[in-house]
């Protein structure tokens, strides 16, 4: 897509990012993980009181869905298949949550063995 200028630019991803921030996660009833690369999140994400810490991502709590509609560990699924879980087509998002061998490893692991 970005080869064909059909993907979005980084100045768009941070708007849509601060419009999610600014308008639409306060007053959802869902928490929204919106993904902009920390060099482009304003510090009140990354410190204030909406904010998780630097570079955290709660990988631990979220599953990513790929433009495809397939489940994987956040957005890395696009370029390491190894991290794709399945598709809802086929693959009961529970049965992936509590049974997928590397999710369990991260949720017991993290921090702690982390090397």
């Amino acid at each position: 897509m970005h080869d064909n200028e059909e993907a979005l630019s980084i100045e768009e991803l941070v708007e849509i990012g601060e419009w999610i921030y600014s308008n639409f996660s306060s007053s959802s009833k869902l928490n929204i993980y919106y993904s902009t690369p920390i060099a482009f999140k304003p510090l009140g994400q990354m410190f204030g009181d909406e904010g998780h810490g630097c570079g955290v991502c709660n990988i631990r709590r979220i599953i990513g869905v790929l433009p495809d509609g397939s489940y994987s560990l956040c957005g890395i699924g696009t370029n390491v298949p190894e991290l794709i879980f399945g598709h809802p087509d086929r693959d009961s998002l529970k049965e992936i949550w509590f049974h997928t061998n590397i999710l369990n490893e991260l949720r017991e692991g993290l921090p702690q063995k982390l090397e």
